[in-house]
């Protein structure tokens, strides 16, 4: 017989991971044939006269597929899988053999409807499990200027890691994580170590968002830290700490960022680090708490002040901010606090109260006040020079209480000249007097 010139062969398809192959394709579809057969190739599914459809399993078929010039062969990344791992990247490819007798790929678009240029090659590992990369700087939370080397940052889906990294010489670090719920934990071997999230991470994650953390020294046993942060939007919210007497003190951005209070037992709060392009982190630290005994200096808030000068009128509410203070004391994170939805449209949470009273230095959540009571610090004088000269009363005047009285003689009522007085302070409303008969209670 004569010699009869056949289409090139070029062998078997190296096996696929991680794909679904169609099944064998005729060598008379072209590619765009193929492409517009390809929009019902999800799992299962198949289209009607041609043989382009999806098996349910990975490409182990059960003989190796052997393609010839003008072959073509369809395949799919298995569901979480994508061409190199990218998330949200195009799932599908062919693979072709040429007239030279090699394998080659292109890549069918993510909707289906044309041939990329520059396919994978026919090569194994083609489809990766997908993932996001997340990348983020740690640093010191009083100070964002330390970066810190050699931190190690964890990342937790359940009860899984599935990435762990360690920052550069500036802090930062990257990783490439399944798109999923994640929680992300950083230690140091000088510092506090602190837990994020958990975040729903499904897109690629950059420094300067909420992937960046901020590690806390070790306090003094007494001492506090509150480090706040927030979600990228609103771009600026603020701490305010209230304390001394009477809560006349006022550390915050705006009023100064240091303060002290020689009543409050040497009380010492400074707002360490201010942030306002959105995600924080805020610290504030308070030094020499619990050795207060001076009564109504002894109470500490703080406060989250929702900046809407930074924003406009569309910006979201605080309560809509994500916003979470962590709180630490010594060497130990103590609590956190998200922000309650409730609050609606108002712009300040009072997120905590300590009680700084020697002996007490008790943490409170929410807005506490003490109750009613007089101090030293408090006290005034009146005089009662003519008012016992008529039939009335005689008043020491708003909310107060007699102390001690001062009279010319004691012979005769009305020589009673003067009255001192304690003014009731953490009253909650004004006094209401009540008129009581003492007739005969003085007879004795």
């Amino acid at each position: 017989d004569a010699p009869a010139c056949e289409p090139a062969k070029c062998g078997e398809v190296p096996e696929q991971p991680n794909a679904l192959v169609a099944e064998a394709v005729e060598a008379s579809f072209s590619l765009t044939d193929l492409v517009a057969r390809s929009s019902a190739r999800r799992l299962g599914s198949a289209v009607a006269g041609s043989r382009w459809s999806l098996k349910a399993k990975l490409s182990s078929v059960e003989s190796p597929l052997s393609l010839r010039y003008g072959d073509h062969q369809g395949y799919q990344c298995q569901a979480g899988h994508t061409l190199g791992g990218v998330y949200g990247g195009e799932a599908s490819y062919i693979v072709s053999c040429q007239a030279d007798g090699t394998l080659t790929g292109q890549v069918i678009s993510a909707d289906g409807t044309s041939i990329l240029v520059g396919g994978p090659p026919a090569a194994q590992g083609t489809c990766q499990p997908e993932v996001v990369t997340v990348s983020g700087v740690v640093t010191d939370a009083e100070n964002a200027v330390l970066k810190l080397s050699g931190a190690k940052v964890s990342f937790w889906q359940g009860m899984a890691e599935v990435a762990v990294a360690s920052t550069d010489a500036e802090g930062e670090y990257s990783v490439s994580i399944p798109p999923a719920e994640t929680t992300i934990r950083a230690e140091h071997g000088d510092y506090i170590p602190r837990e994020k999230g958990p975040f729903s991470i499904v897109t690629p994650v950059k420094p300067g968002q909420f992937a960046d953390m901020a590690l806390s020294r070790p306090l003094g046993a007494d001492d506090w830290r509150m480090v706040l942060s927030w979600g990228a939007t609103p771009a600026d919210l603020d701490s305010h700490i209230y304390f001394g007497c009477d809560l006349s003190q006022h550390v915050s951005v705006q009023t100064g960022t240091e303060g002290y209070s020689e009543l409050a037992g040497g009380l010492q709060v400074s707002l360490d680090r201010d942030a306002a392009m959105g995600y924080g982190p805020e610290t504030t630290t308070i030094k020499n708490s619990g050795n207060c005994a001076e009564l109504g200096c002894c109470l500490v808030k703080y406060k989250v002040h929702h900046y809407i000068g930074a924003d406009s009128e569309e910006s979201p509410a605080l309560s809509a901010s994500e916003a979470i203070v962590t709180m630490y004391q010594g060497s130990t994170e103590v609590a956190k606090y998200h922000v309650p939805t409730c609050l609606g449209d108002e712009t300040w949470w009072t997120v905590l109260t300590i009680d700084a009273t020697s002996g007490k230095n008790q943490l409170y959540v929410g807005d506490w006040l003490r109750g009613p009571y007089i101090t030293p610090l408090a006290i005034g004088q009146v005089s009662w020079a003519t008012s016992f000269d008529f039939a009335r009363w005689s008043l020491v005047g708003g909310d107060a209480v007699v102390k001690g009285l001062s009279m010319v003689e004691k012979t005769k009522l009305h020589h009673l000249d003067a009255a001192s007085y304690y003014e009731v302070k953490g009253a909650f409303e004004s006094f209401v007097c009540t008129d009581v008969s003492w007739t005969g209670a003085l007879s004795a």
